[in-house]
């Protein structure tokens, strides 16, 4: 085993010493390897940038899906957009659009009341199609926005091709609000 004197630890470079068969720990401030040679020649080619993008889509994803978990703010209420209530918020939605239209012979269920799923605050009461649309609608577009910007958060990550660029897309990222 071997001391890396001077070794300055990169995003994935420790992953890519791993996947190249090369042991190394982290022992009284400094990394040593099992094969010295081998991991300077792998620091030397060393690019970060995929291990940054990949960290940087992680980060995304964790920030996408705390928005969802932390729900939407309608009136007085904070009701749920989990993946969940996201499957029940279509099937309402559909429902109520094909009551409005007079499509379906299904009366709108009125007993027992029915509420949207909230986070925290009042129950929101769903008495009539139009209820839930007025729910449904914000949330769904609440949601959807949410994911599109994390798509474009991601596509503009990959499009990047320095770190600095990489670190910018996230410090200057502006995620919807409800």
């Amino acid at each position: 085993m071997d001391s890396y004197a001077g070794f300055v630890d990169q995003t994935g470079l420790l992953d890519a010493f791993s996947a190249a068969g090369i042991g190394w720990w982290w022992e009284g401030g400094g990394l040593w390897v099992s094969n010295l040679t081998a991991a300077q020649a792998i620091v030397a080619a060393y690019n970060p940038l995929p291990a940054e993008q990949a960290a940087a889509i992680a980060t995304v994803e964790v920030a996408l899906a705390s928005l969802i978990a932390a729900g939407l703010v309608i009136g007085s209420s904070t009701v749920a957009i989990d993946p969940t209530t996201q499957s029940e918020i279509n099937q309402l939605c559909n429902l109520a659009h094909v009551t409005i239209a007079g499509l379906t012979s299904v009366v709108w269920p009125t007993s027992p009341t029915r509420y949207w799923p909230v986070i925290s605050g009042p129950p929101i009461a769903l008495g009539t199609p139009q209820d839930a649309l007025a729910i449904g609608v914000p949330a769904a577009h609440y949601v959807w926005s949410l994911k599109n910007y994390a798509d474009t958060l991601a596509a503009q990550i990959m499009a990047e091709t320095t770190s600095a660029g990489v670190a910018s897309v996230l410090s200057g990222a502006s995620w919807p609000t409800s």
